[in-house]
């Protein structure tokens, strides 16, 4: 009978108890887009965010966009000895395809990124309830620039390919012919 009763009691609790409440909890460290661009302040500091795409990452990746466009030229110089530069060797030696190289590779994912930033910036921005209109409009302009000078490194880098299919046929044949 004791034994019965404390499978009954145990059947019980797991069938009544609920720890949901317990195991939800708010995700920290990223922000939550549904609710963000509430506040001028809060459009600035994700505008912020997309001029940090322009360096995407930390002190190693600073120079990568001047590195990439000087390597083949006869202004960069390989001159450093005593670390493996094997990225750049390819590209210095005409080597360097984009799937191989680490380099061009974290180029074209960073400039994408930075679209999608920039992306999200209008979108949101333009949707936004705050008072100053002005402002308003700054920063949607601001984030359609950052737009624009991202594909314009993936067009410079890359060719016209690096755009996406969506753009009209006219403005992909006028760049086909710069």
């Amino acid at each position: 009978m004791k034994k019965i009763l404390t499978i009954l009691t145990m059947i019980a609790s797991l069938t009544f108890t609920s720890c949901e409440d317990f195991l939800t909890e708010e995700v920290r460290g990223q922000q939550n887009l549904d609710t963000y661009f509430q506040s001028a302040e809060e459009a600035e500091a994700f505008i912020t965010g997309c001029y940090q795409a322009i360096t995407f990452g930390g002190w190693w990746n600073i120079n990568t966009v001047w590195l990439l466009s000087e390597m083949c030229s006869d202004d960069g110089w390989m001159g450093n000895n005593s670390q493996s530069q094997s990225d750049y060797i390819s590209l210095a030696h005409y080597q360097g395809t984009g799937q191989s190289n680490g380099a061009i590779s974290n180029f074209w994912q960073y400039r994408y990124k930075g679209i999608l930033r920039c992306n999200i910036a209008v979108e949101r921005i333009s949707q936004a309830d705050f008072s100053d209109e002005e402002m308003k409009n700054r920063l949607v302009a601001e984030a359609r620039f950052l737009r624009g000078y991202f594909y314009f490194e993936l067009v410079k880098n890359f060719g016209y390919k690096a755009l996406p299919a969506l753009l009209p046929k006219m403005y992909i044949s006028s760049l086909k012919m710069i």
